[in-house]
């Protein structure tokens, strides 16, 4: 695959929470203050696609987002100032469009209100709040706010939310999610301040270079890629030319273990069609193909090399058996060699890790594709205890995800009972499907597992059966005859000694691909969807928050498996066989 089918459009969102009971004064006093920070996010996203190098997609211009519900007020200054620098508007709506209508009792205010909307050129996100708990419908559009936003900018006093939904709380959201936020203080005589995912926070007025540094530090670091920016799931030409051979080497072997096994006649577990708006499912299909590839190249590599290994051994041994020594020894020099450049591509391409990355991405993908038309913004995964790097989000990997969601628009729906039924129907699909993936699987590396282990045994027991015979040729009569016939002699050596090392290959193609824990892994994940499908609340697609909050739970749950199953399969690439 191109590189440049990697590389992701530049794109930032900004959001905002602030008070809808401004006096005059005070818009005018908060409007260039607004005008000044968004100025300068701007500023900062252009200066960072500069500093990109080219890891962005050069061809396309970078994308500004302004996320507002256009509440009286706050959001309005904010919307109306990002609109006139450049940004693209996106509203996510507490209520359908005509009932937050009813918000504004004057005229002029409806009349804005719908000028906002149209200049949102479609991108509106209408929630299906209910005026019988307008709090709560407040509080989810907060939430929603936060869902798609990079750094969120609050227009606020500081005090404590009057109710539920109130700036407050949303601040309180923020920094819980170690989302940055620009606080500006609605006295037109107090600091601006940005907390920081850390929790800390900094104050200056707009002309001092504390606050300013900090902000371009939290854009800076979302936008900029790690110091290795190379796409993982890009082929060089030696790994294109090896996988048709070493993917083919796999699914022989896999095919020979599991003969007998009913296959699947099932689709690929893929996310259907009518979830491909938001393009995700171009990016799953992209990263699942990536590291299927990647995957094969590793597996194959390591099941070769130690099959080359114990070629080796009976090479040796049919050359110390045989007069023509030259023929065997170059054999086995080459068979040598070939494990050589196997290992070299293992170590140097880093198959093995790639393809956890890849296969991070994909299942990532495939979450958003069902979690994003909900308004879901991306989990973040929870990896086990004993794993715990300096930098867990500071990868190529994690950067590319969040580059696709900050460019991807926020969904355009109008949250409806068919609406929601129709996502509740896919995502219960879906977890279906991973359920008989996971059973499938488990069925498969189950199979694999017993038969390493049964030729194992083989091995073993022939080579004792050779070496018991071997030492009754000696100790006998017999040992003459066998003397007399050199090759018997050698056909003894050859179990003897050739034997043992297969047995201990199979060993190590077993340990090295941890079908056993593998197979654990999948009973268990299949165990823990059933319980989860079971638990799915009927009346979940009853609204948005119920949906929200159960597709949230299944994707955190996948992820985290996908994350503990990296951490599996990070380990080292074997050595040579």
């Amino acid at each position: 695959m191109p590189i440049d089918d990697f590389r992701p459009r530049l794109a930032f969102r900004v959001g905002v929470t602030g008070h809808r009971d401004l006096n005059a004064r005070a818009c005018r006093e908060l409007r260039p203050r607004v005008r000044a920070r968004l100025e300068q996010i701007k500023h900062l996203a252009e200066q960072a696609a500069t500093e990109s190098q080219g890891v962005y997609d050069d061809d396309a211009p970078a994308i500004l987002r302004a996320i507002s519900p256009l509440a009286e007020g706050a959001d309005r200054i904010f919307a109306e100032e990002a609109l006139e620098l450049g940004y693209e508007l996106e509203c996510p709506l507490p209520f359908h469009r005509q009932e937050y209508r009813n918000d504004f009792t004057d005229e002029v205010s409806k009349r804005q209100f719908d000028d906002l909307l149209a200049r949102a050129k479609g991108t509106v996100f209408e929630l299906d709040g209910s005026r019988k708990d307008a709090p709560a419908a407040y509080a989810l559009v907060g939430e929603l706010v936060l869902d798609q936003c990079d750094i969120l900018l609050a227009i606020w006093d500081g005090k404590n939310a009057k109710g539920e939904g109130g700036t407050a709380e949303v601040v309180a959201h923020a920094k819980r999610r170690r989302i940055p936020v620009v606080w500006l203080h609605t006295d037109s005589g107090a600091l601006d301040t940005i907390i920081t995912p850390n929790g800390s926070e900094d104050c200056g007025r707009v002309t001092c270079g504390g606050i300013d540094e900090r902000i371009k530090d939290a854009v800076w670091r979302l936008l900029l890629p790690p110091r290795n920016p190379d796409p993982v799931g890009s082929l060089h030409l030696t790994e294109r030319l090896l996988a048709p051979v070493l993917v083919r080497v796999w699914r022989l072997y896999e095919t020979a273990l599991t003969a007998g096994l009913r296959r699947s006649r099932s689709p690929a577990d893929a996310p259907p069609e009518s979830l491909a708006i938001h393009g995700f499912q171009k990016q799953y299909a992209s990263w699942d193909r990536s590291a299927n590839l990647l995957a094969g190249l590793y597996r194959g590599a390591f099941l070769l090399n130690y099959a080359l290994g114990v070629l080796a051994v009976f090479l040796a041994i049919l050359g110390n058996a045989s007069d023509r020594d030259w023929g065997w020894a170059a054999g086995e020099s080459v068979t040598i060699l070939i494990v050589i450049v196997l290992v070299a591509s293992l170590r140097r391409r880093r198959w093995h890790l790639r393809t956890a990355d890849c296969r991070y991405l994909a299942e990532q993908f495939r979450i958003l594709c069902y979690s994003y038309p909900l308004g879901l913004a991306p989990c973040k995964p929870h990896p086990p205890a004993y794993y715990l790097p300096a930098e867990p989000g500071n990868s190529w990997v994690e950067w590319h995800s969040r580059a696709i969601v900050r460019q991807t628009p926020m969904p355009t729906a109008k949250v409806t009972d068919d609406y929601l039924k129709e996502h509740a129907k896919a995502i219960r699909k879906w977890v279906r499907g991973q359920i008989h993936y996971h059973d499938r699987n488990a069925a498969k590396l189950e199979r694999i597992d017993h038969s390493i282990h049964l030729w194992c045994w083989r091995f073993i027991v022939t080579a004792f059966v050779a070496a018991l015979l071997a030492w009754i040729f000696h100790s006998s009569a017999i040992f003459r005859f066998a003397e007399e016939h050199h090759n018997l002699h050698a056909w003894l050596l050859l179990f003897t000694a050739g034997l043992p090392a297969a047995s201990a290959a199979a060993h190590a193609i077993s340990t090295q691909g941890e079908f056993r824990r593998l197979v654990d892994r999948s009973e268990s994940m299949a165990r823990g969807l059933r319980s989860s499908l079971s638990r799915l609340d009927p009346e979940a697609a009853s609204s948005a928050a119920k949906l929200r909050c159960q597709t949230e739970h299944l994707a955190q749950v996948l992820l985290n498996e996908v994350a503990d199953w990296q951490v599996l399969y990070r380990k080292p690439a074997p050595p040579p066989g």
